[in-house]
């Protein structure tokens, strides 16, 4: 119940495809945060909304081209740890 599965490259371009980088599967969780960082450490992006997602902006303002870095924390509802994931993400146009 508890995989959580996240792209490794969104496209925010308008095209209907890939626009935003949100989680693709999720079981049975409880979101405490997806946050997404710049290279600089600067916070892009972060909710504890399941379906929320980031559209590669920052204050309404597109985000460059490049390697942006999560961390995403979490509780399965099955256990009571809370469980980290981090990673990185490429956002292409």
């Amino acid at each position: 119940c508890c995989i959580v599965n996240l792209p490794n490259a969104f496209s925010p371009n308008g095209d209907g495809n890939n626009d935003a980088f949100r989680l693709l599967r999720y079981g049975q969780i409880e979101l405490i945060s997806l946050e997404v960082y710049n290279r600089w450490g600067n916070c892009v992006f972060k909710t504890a909304e399941l379906t929320d997602s980031w559209d590669g902006k920052y204050l309404g303002v597109d985000c460059d081209l490049g390697t942006y870095f999560y961390i995403l924390r979490y509780k399965c509802h099955l256990h009571t740890e809370r469980l980290m994931e981090k990673g990185d993400v490429t956002l292409i146009r």
